[in-house]
């Protein structure tokens, strides 16, 4: 039993030092010197004295104590029962030297722990006013009993008496007292006109601290408390305030009754009538002119934004927090100003604002709703503000810094996607009508003749050389005709007349092995080509041909030793290369070109066939025929990639084909089909804003390609902008779709077939003998005449179209089309997405003049849109 006691005591006595948190000093603040004060030590709980200690400095004088107090209570709330207990040290202390202390710390010394009272410091002063007791009896004796202002008066401070606009001041209305007050009645609050103000702390009379005021100690009670924040300059006064007091006085008891003496108290009440004077403020206003971002804060700020979630999906709600913290006049701070990138839907804000004890210290919070109906990457600007700092007189800026967000495609949405920035996600209706049976049309499989990019038949030199050649055959073929006719009837001349062309046909056979790699076949054909041209230049059978026997022959005919060994060089090299396969495809090249030379070098030289203009006519067939076997050349690695990019498309390695197709465009070459599956690649690839454009460059080398037409109007269909061109004038559009019946080869083609058929039947007209036959050649002639001139004016207008295309593809996600070249200086017109095609008119600089289909016009920078041609 005894050890169970012992146990339960120490439980209880670990529970009460567990309680023990702190030891509270109650003290007054300011002290008279020489004033006997008081000064209690208070401790949670019960306490033995003998675990408390304080000891007093030089400073101080203890003159009585310690002396032990404790108190508890119990109540019941509810029918729980709650208990409380306090344990208290009372000295009575005095000072007799005139300054500023720390009163010494007591130590409580528990079981478990030590506690420490913390430091307080006490203001000694030495009283300079009149005599308070002296006073006191001055009055008591007089006739007309009265409270005297200098025992009894109110008063309204200030922090400051000279402000700027905006710059928050502490005020608060105070009561100093010298005497006993019964209570109040007759409040009335001062007038604040010119002032916005706040009240921190609600009238109140019963928070008593002793204050040292002008040498003296009163007892002082703040009776409320305002922040006020001047709203205009110039000065603004603070009107008066009244307050009415019930002070108990000692009644003058001389002349009573020994009766009226017996039952008299001896104190009365007065009532004392306080009125503040009136209070003038000067406010000055603010510098000028202030910084944009300024919203009227004046004090010190700074500025945080936070978002909710940094990494969301398209479609989702989200919240920026931003918030301003800081000492001034927060409460009239305007909103600041948030930049959320274009397409993202932003909402209402919610404002709320937490303030400091002081009235003058906060926060004010900002939460911006706010949905992206983009995919992508995006950054919201940093989010600055400006404010009047009044301790430096200056205007600051400071600024949140920029904010990334990641948005993600969410399920089951349909976006479009572009090679050059974020997702679009389309969350708008066009139709709102799905056909899931629509897909865009298959790729071109067959092979394509690939051109050079930007070149036509029309105004080329092939084109030139024919169109002229035509004209120069038809001034020259009478009299060719009859020289060759005369030449006929020489049959061994004949022969060795056509002993070059034979000699070059078989060059042609040679250059096709050439292409197909067949280096047997090739030397073959180089080798019979040699020695047909000296068999038939020389009118003599292959069986009499050795290397010596051609060297002499060549020799007698006129031809240059040099010239001679060259070609039987040549000729060995080929029969070499027949037998020993060591030579590769540009040795063929070389020793090809070499022969063409040679051949053309001995016929001249020789002499006795080919006048100098055969010659250039020669040489100029051989310089033709390098540029045809570069791009057969050319072709060759261009089908190579073309059918990789294709197999990889019938895979679903969408992006692999457009790896493969592009490098044949980045080779300078071009084709409707090319630029088509590139398009098709890229549409099943998500990239639906390259698709349209490539779809549009296809459809600018052969308007006619209804594939590309096709699949354009079903890219065009998922886009978000949809723009109702304005129609054309209806015999423009016939015309137009005449015009691309064939592209614009095919119509030179046709011309220049026609334009030869005129030249015959003009020969007709001019050499024949035949009445019939020179009516025949002249009016067919002038038939041919006409449609070959509608036909080059159809191949004109389609080269105009191409050269002249101004058209271009909107690859930003979303753009601002502004009124006029200037990002500050100009209006917001409208705003485009991706995919939209747009007409360039003008460029200025950086920027662009754009029209749309719909006629309206604007502004955008170059680097928004990427062109068609």
């Amino acid at each position: 039993m005894k050890r169970i006691v012992l146990v339960l005591m120490s439980i209880l006595s670990l529970t009460i030092a567990s309680a023990q948190t702190s030891i509270k000093v109650n003290v007054h603040n300011v002290v008279e010197v020489g004033e006997d004060f008081s000064v209690t030590f208070v401790v949670d709980g019960k306490v033995d004295a003998r675990d408390f200690q304080w000891t007093s400095d030089e400073n101080f004088e203890i003159l009585w104590g310690p002396q032990y107090g404790h108190s508890s209570s119990t109540s019941y709330v509810n029918g729980k029962r709650t208990s409380s207990s306090q344990t208290s040290f009372t000295y009575l202390v005095s000072c007799s030297k005139a300054g500023t202390y720390t009163l010494p710390s007591a130590v409580l010394t528990l079981k478990r722990k030590t506690l420490t009272s913390e430091p307080v410091e006490i203001e000694v002063v030495e009283v300079s006013g009149p005599d308070a007791a002296a006073e006191t009896a001055t009055e008591d004796r007089g006739r007309n009993e009265s409270v005297s202002s200098n025992r009894l008066f109110m008063q309204f401070v200030t922090d400051k008496q000279r402000v700027m606009v905006g710059e928050p001041v502490h005020a608060s209305l105070k009561l100093y007292s010298k005497v006993d007050i019964a209570g109040f009645s007759g409040f009335t609050l001062p007038d604040f006109n010119g002032f916005w103000k706040k009240e921190t702390k609600s009238p109140q009379y019963n928070n008593v601290s002793r204050e040292k005021f002008n040498g003296e100690i009163w007892d002082a009670a703040t009776i409320c408390e305002y922040v006020l924040i001047p709203q205009q300059s110039g000065t603004l006064t603070i009107g008066p305030s009244e307050l009415v007091c019930m002070v108990n006085v000692r009644e003058d008891t001389r002349g009573m009754s020994e009766l009226d003496l017996f039952f008299s108290s001896g104190y009365k009440t007065l009532e004392k009538r306080l009125r503040t004077k009136p209070l003038k403020i000067q406010v000055s206003a603010l510098p000028q002119p202030a910084p944009a971002l300024f919203t009227g804060g004046v004090g010190r700020f700074d500025i945080s934004a936070r978002l909710q979630k940094d990494s969301l999906e398209v479609n989702e709600a989200s919240t920026l927090t931003v918030i301003v913290k800081g000492k001034g006049n927060i409460s009239l701070m305007g909103q600041p100003v948030v930049s959320f990138p274009l397409d993202f839907e932003a909402y209402d804000v919610k404002t709320s604002e937490k303030s400091g004890k002081d009235g003058l210290s906060g926060e004010k919070i900002y939460e911006f709703p706010f949905i992206p109906r983009s995919a992508g990457d995006f950054e919201i600007p940093a989010i600055g503000l400006s404010y009047y700092d009044s301790a430096r007189h200056q205007y600051v800026t400071v600024d949140t810094g920029a904010l990334p967000i990641h948005v993600e495609k969410g399920e089951g949405t349909e976006v479009l996607s572009g090679s050059s920035g974020p997702d679009v996600v389309k969350s708008f209706s066009q139709d709102q009508v799905s056909n899931l049976n629509t897909d865009i049309r298959y790729i071109v499989r067959e092979s394509s003749r690939f051109s050079p990019a930007g070149s036509f038949f029309l105004g080329s030199p092939l084109f030139w050389g024919l169109f002229g050649s035509m004209t120069l055959i038809a001034v020259l073929v009478a009299l060719i005709f009859r020289f060759l006719m005369h030449r006929r009837a020489d049959v061994v001349h004949m022969k060795t007349r056509k002993a070059s062309k034979k000699a070059l046909k078989r060059l042609v056979g040679a250059r096709k092995f050439l292409q197909q790699g067949n280096r047997s076949g090739f030397y073959e054909e180089m080798h019979k080509a040699l020695l047909g041209f000296v068999a038939d230049r020389m009118n003599v059978p292959y069986g009499e041909l050795s290397g010596d026997r051609i060297g002499t022959l060549l020799q007698e005919h006129g031809a240059k030793p040099e010239s001679c060994q060259e070609f039987l060089d040549l000729l060995d090299a080929c029969e070499f290369a027949r037998y020993a396969p060591s030579h590769d495809a540009k040795d063929m090249a070389a020793h090809y070109k070499t022969a063409g030379e040679i051949i053309s070098v001995l016929d001249a030289e020789i002499g006795k066939i080919k006048s100098s203009a055969m010659k250039n006519t020669m040489l100029a067939l051989l310089l033709m025929l390098a540029p045809f076997w570069a791009n057969g050349m050319e072709q060759a690695e261009a089908d190579s990639l073309w059918s990789a990019a294709n197999s990889a498309y019938t895979a679903g390695e969408w992006q692999k084909a457009v790896d493969l197709y592009l490098p044949i465009e980045e080779a300078g070459l071009e084709s409707p089909a090319l630029y088509y599956n590139i398009a098709n690649a890229y549409y099943k690839g998500g990239d639906l804003t390259s698709a349209i454009l490539y779809y549009n460059r296809a459809l600018r080398l052969d308007p006619s390609m209804e594939d590309a037409a096709y699949n354009l109007k079903l890219a065009n269909s998922r886009i978000r902008d949809r723009i109702e061109p304005v129609p054309e004038f209806i015999f423009k559009v016939w015309m137009r779709d005449f015009c691309y019946v064939m592209d614009g080869n095919a119509w030179t083609a046709l011309f220049l077939v026609l334009f030869m058929v005129t030249l015959v039947m003009v020969l007709l007209y001019l050499l024949s003998a035949s009445t019939s036959a020179r009516k025949t050649g002249f009016f067919t002639g002038i038939v041919t005449l006409l449609l070959s001139l509608f036909c080059l004016w159809m191949a004109f207008w389609q080269k105009s179209d191409y050269e002249d295309n101004k058209d271009a593809i909107v690859t930003t996600p979303v753009i601002s089309v502004k009124s006029s070249p200037s990002a500050d200086q100009s209006t917001e017109l409208f705003r485009l997405h991706e995919g939209t095609k747009v007409e360039v008119l003008q460029d200025e600089e950086d920027w662009f003049e754009i029209r749309l289909m719909d006629g309206r016009q604007g502004w955008l920078l170059k680097k928004q849109i990427t062109t068609v041609n």
